[in-house]
């Protein structure tokens, strides 16, 4: 079952963080406000998207299994996301600017917006790769695991009935010549193959348990 990554999730937040730092640089140099305005709106656009969309995507994920939200789960996701940060990003910003500017973009709420959707889309989909991409490599590892396990399965299987055989070889010698030590190696013989019924059901086995 998936589980919360923190570390992803605050990776996630300083490349959102970055990614509104450079949106503001870009428009400042075009001439669309002040930087630290730019600044105020972008951070908190995107940073509310940020909380929205990986927030809903950790709680979907935990019931499907996922890696990424499918389907109109994922889509609608996004636009929760893209939306809530533009009204409540809108918001700081213009509690921040002091209402010197009433839309985060001065060419009014279609241009602003716009961008919003814009950055949240391609934000989202960098995101999405990472993720399937993370995803991929765990179940590539996993598969190299069972794998590993089944050659080491095979193996056993080749090894133990070679040494059942040499030992009961030994034993019908042992029989004839030293009753006692017969005995003894078939005492440990019984003790071996009880451990070995043991461990076969088994998934981890200590390395006390193997010598």
């Amino acid at each position: 079952m998936p589980h919360f990554d923190f570390r992803s999730f605050l990776q996630h937040g300083l490349i959102s963080a970055a990614f509104c730092c450079a949106i503001a640089v870009a428009l400042t140099l075009t001439g669309q406000g002040a930087w630290d305005v730019q600044l105020a709106y972008s951070l908190g656009i995107g940073l509310v998207a940020w909380l929205v969309i990986d927030l809903g995507r950790a709680a979907i994920v935990h019931f499907t299994h996922e890696a990424w939200p499918h389907g109109w789960r994922g889509i609608l996701l996004i636009a929760a996301g893209i939306a809530t940060g533009y009204l409540v990003g809108s918001a700081i910003g213009n509690a921040y600017s002091g209402g010197a500017q009433s839309l985060p973009h001065p060419h009014g709420p279609l241009s602003g917006l716009a961008i919003t959707i814009a950055a949240g889309a391609g934000i989202s989909f960098f995101f999405y790769s990472q993720g399937k991409a993370r995803h991929l490599q765990a179940h590539m590892a996993q598969a190299q695991r069972d794998a590993a396990e089944a050659r080491l399965k095979l193996l056993e299987a080749q090894l133990e009935p070679h040494m059942l055989f040499n030992t009961l070889a030994n034993l019908r010698v042992l029989v004839a010549t030293d009753p006692q030590r017969a005995q003894a190696m078939l005492d440990h013989l019984i003790a071996y193959l009880r451990a070995t019924l043991g461990a076969s059901r088994a998934m981890q086995h200590p390395l006390a348990d193997e010598f």
